[in-house]
C-alpha cells in the first residue's frame, strides 16, 4: 500500500492466537527495498505501527481491527 506521502509501504503482523477465534499481534511497517527483477536493496527500517486484532467469525470470514479502531471485513478468497 502507500502512505500519505505516496511512498510504498509494507505491513507485517506477528503475534499469536489469543483464543481459538482471535489473533492479536504487533504491526511492523517497512519501506524502501528493491522491486522484482532488480538488484537487492534492503528495506529501510521497521517501525511499530500498533496492534491489530483479527476476530474470525467463520472459517472463511473475519473482522480486522486496526490500531486506529477502524474495522475491515475479511473474506477468504476461493481459488
Amino acid at each position: 500500500m502507500y502512505n500519505a506521502a505516496g511512498q510504498a509501504v509494507w505491513y507485517v503482523a506477528s503475534g499469536s492466537m489469543v483464543s481459538s477465534s482471535v489473533f492479536q499481534g504487533t504491526i511492523q511497517e517497512y519501506s524502501g527495498g528493491s522491486a522484482l527483477g532488480t538488484t537487492f536493496r534492503a528495506p529501510t527500517g521497521s517501525a511499530n505501527a500498533g496492534t491489530v486484532t483479527i476476530q474470525f467469525s467463520t472459517t472463511t470470514a473475519a473482522t480486522m481491527t486496526l490500531p486506529n479502531g477502524s474495522q475491515v471485513a475479511l473474506t477468504r478468497f476461493a481459488f
